[in-house]
C-alpha cells in the first residue's frame, strides 16, 4: 500500500474516533453543489443509471457512486445520500448542471 493511501486510511480512522455530539459544526462548502432526486420512481431511476447498488442504500446512509456515459466511461463521481423520501447527489459545483443535463435525458 502506498504512503498516500495509508495516510488517507489513517485520517479516516481518526475521523471515526471523533465524538460527533461534541464536535458538530457548520462549515461552508461553496465548491460543492447538490442535486435532489425525489419521486416514486427515484430509486429505480438511479439504480438503472448509477455505478453502485442504490437498492442496498439505507435511509440516512451515503455511498460514493458514479454516472457513466453511453460508452461506459465515467462521466461524474459523487456522494449519493439517501433520505426518507428522496436522494441527494453531492458533487463539485461546476459538474451540477452537466450531470443534471445528462440525467434529464432519461
Amino acid at each position: 500500500m502506498t504512503d498516500t493511501w495509508q495516510n488517507i486510511l489513517t485520517q479516516q480512522q481518526n475521523l471515526n474516533d471523533i465524538d460527533n455530539d461534541a464536535t458538530q459544526q457548520f462549515i461552508p462548502l461553496p465548491q460543492l453543489g447538490m442535486l435532489h432526486i425525489a419521486g416514486e420512481e427515484a430509486q429505480s431511476f438511479l439504480q438503472n443509471l448509477l455505478t453502485n447498488d442504490v437498492n442496498a442504500l439505507e435511509i440516512n446512509q451515503s455511498q460514493l457512486s458514479g454516472f457513466c456515459n453511453a460508452k461506459g466511461r465515467l462521466f461524474s463521481i459523487f456522494l449519493l445520500i439517501r433520505r426518507d423520501d428522496a436522494y441527494q447527489i453531492v458533487l463539485p459545483l461546476d459538474m451540477c448542471s452537466l450531470l443534471l443535463q445528462r440525467l434529464s435525458m432519461y
